[in-house]
């Protein structure tokens, strides 16, 4: 897949839900979760569309500021790896714990002018209360962290699921004006979770200059097992496929089946992720597991602080409230799912590799 071939075809992506299969089967669901975040991203869904004519007339000065932007003089670091496995939670703790600049909710309200937004109306997250918290990797509040699909798509095109291997260069310019622009308006480095951007680590460290990658890994069981339950509560219906690399079981009448197709999508993405990290220079990129990241968030911190030139850490936050996370062990399915999920895992298949931290 490939972008649009000139920076004003490349259009900002404002529709929700391209991949989830009964969109209003969704909302229900989400209202039916009783999760803040949940109630809180269709509240923004629908204040989106309000203010749809305040955004149109923000894009034009928008526009301005993405024409001729100073060279970049921070660096980009993403959070990266598979769905369920953890990569919000580091984003959350990231974007409270370091010194950085994110697209947020609030910017998501904007998808044409996501910069002007957050320039015009952002908060910093240190002069709020913390709120780690998230449903399906929607956070609650505007000025928590978004994974900012209203931006990535303007260049990697709109599909969650499948990503775009290449770009125009007429792409790869507006893209690397956006983040010159961003950085410049708001002087820090930029932070980014989207679990897309997992399979294009390569092609984006082609084409963004001083860019960082935290790779965050889980469990197997506790992925497989997330990602099962994630099927039913997003697309009300295990059989349809959900994250990325999901497929869609067809022809095949084996009850447990889904089963088969996650673990095979936990794989996949696995094996993706080591051909993507094998061309990326080591010293530009740290590997974590989510066990580890709960264990002991504060090691991580200094790790990210030490591999990006300029990151700084809000010290005194880490101090007065950062502690270790209790782990989730994703919630067990039934037994007829256990065992098949246990017989599927140890099928010879790609063996993720030992963490960094």
């Amino acid at each position: 897949m490939t972008a649009p071939d000139s920076p004003s075809d490349a259009q900002p992506s404002t529709g929700t839900y391209g991949n989830f299969s009964n969109p209003l089967g969704l909302v229900y669901r989400m209202l039916r979760s009783g999760k803040r975040s949940a109630r809180a991203a269709l509240f923004r869904e629908g204040f989106r569309l309000i203010l749809t004519p305040v955004d149109l007339v923000m894009s034009l000065i928008e526009r301005r500021s993405l024409r001729n932007p100073p060279p970049r003089q921070h660096p980009m670091v993403l959070v990266v790896g598979p769905p369920r496995c953890g990569t919000t939670l580091v984003y959350q703790v990231l974007a409270r714990y370091c010194d950085v600049s994110c697209l947020t909710n609030l910017s998501s309200l904007f998808p044409r002018a996501p910069l002007t937004a957050s320039r015009w109306f952002g908060r910093p997250l240190d002069n709020v209360p913390p709120a780690i918290e998230s449903y399906y990797g929607q956070t609650a509040r505007l000025c928590d962290p978004n994974d900012g699909f209203h931006a990535w798509n303007r260049w990697l095109g709109d599909d969650r699921y499948q990503t775009a291997q290449d770009i125009s260069a007429a792409a790869a310019s507006e893209m690397n004006r956006f983040f010159a622009a961003w950085t410049s308006a708001l002087p820090k480095p930029f932070l980014n979770k989207n679990n897309r951007n997992t399979e294009c680590m390569r092609l984006l460290s082609e084409n963004l200059a001083d860019i960082f990658f935290v790779v965050v890994r889980r469990d197997l069981t506790a992925s497989a097992r997330s990602l099962i339950r994630s099927r039913l509560d997003i697309q009300g219906d295990r059989n349809t496929p959900w994250g990325l690399r999901s497929r869609q079981l067809k022809g095949n009448d084996d009850p447990l089946g889904y089963v088969d197709d996650v673990c095979d999508q936990l794989y996949e993405i696995e094996s993706r992720i080591q051909r993507e990290t094998s061309g990326i220079d080591s010293k530009r990129m740290i590997e974590v597991t989510y066990e580890k990241f709960c264990d002991d968030p504060k090691s991580v911190l200094q790790q990210l602080r030490q591999t990006v030139p300029g990151l700084q850490l809000r010290e005194s936050l880490i101090a007065d409230e950062l502690q270790p996370f209790r782990r989730s062990l994703g919630k067990e399915l039934s037994p007829a799912e256990e065992q098949r999920l246990s017989q599927s895992l140890k099928t010879s298949k790609p063996t993720q590799p030992t963490s960094s931290t």
